[in-house]
C-alpha cells in the first residue's frame, strides 16, 4: 500500500485525474494552521480513522471550484474551524492528503492551496462543509 506522502514529489496532478475523494470521519470544532492540519491528517491515517466516500457530484463540484480558484504555493496560514480532512485518490491509484476549508482547499500532492474567491463557489463550499459536518450528504 502506498502511503499518503509517497506521491508528494509528483506535482503535475491535473484535476481531471481525481477519481475519488474520501473524508475522514473526524469532526472536532477547533482551529488549525497548515502544519497542524497536515499533522492531524497524518494522525488520522496512522490511527486508521474511518472515512466515507463523497458522491461523484460533490467531487465534480469540488474539482470545478479548484479549477476556477486562484492557486498559490502551499504556505503556513490559519485555516479556521470546521475544516474537512480528506484523502484524494487519483485515477492511477496515487493518494494525496487534502483539507477543505471554508475559503480554500489544500492539496499535498501538488503543494498548492486553491483559494476560492468567487462568491457562489464560496457559498457552495460553505454549504457543503455544513452538510458534511451535519452528515446530511443527500442534499
Amino acid at each position: 500500500m502506498m502511503t499518503l506522502n509517497a506521491c508528494a514529489q509528483q506535482n503535475n496532478m491535473k484535476l481531471e485525474d481525481i477519481k475519488e475523494i474520501w473524508v475522514y470521519d473526524y469532526f472536532h470544532q477547533r482551529g488549525y494552521t497548515t502544519a497542524g492540519a497536515y499533522g492531524q491528517i497524518i494522525r488520522l491515517e496512522e490511527q486508521n480513522t474511518p472515512k466515507f466516500k463523497l458522491e461523484q457530484n460533490d467531487v465534480d463540484s469540488l474539482c470545478r471550484i479548484m479549477q476556477e480558484a486562484s492557486t498559490g504555493k502551499l504556505f503556513h496560514t490559519k485555516w479556521g474551524v470546521n475544516i474537512l480532512f480528506a484523502e484524494i485518490i487519483l485515477k492511477d491509484g496515487q493518494k494525496s492528503m487534502a483539507f477543505i476549508g471554508r475559503y480554500a482547499i489544500s492539496v499535498d500532492i501538488v503543494k498548492k492551496n486553491y483559494w476560492v474567491k468567487d462568491e457562489n463557489s464560496q457559498k457552495w463550499l460553505n454549504e457543503f462543509i455544513d452538510r458534511v459536518w451535519n452528515r446530511d450528504l443527500d442534499k
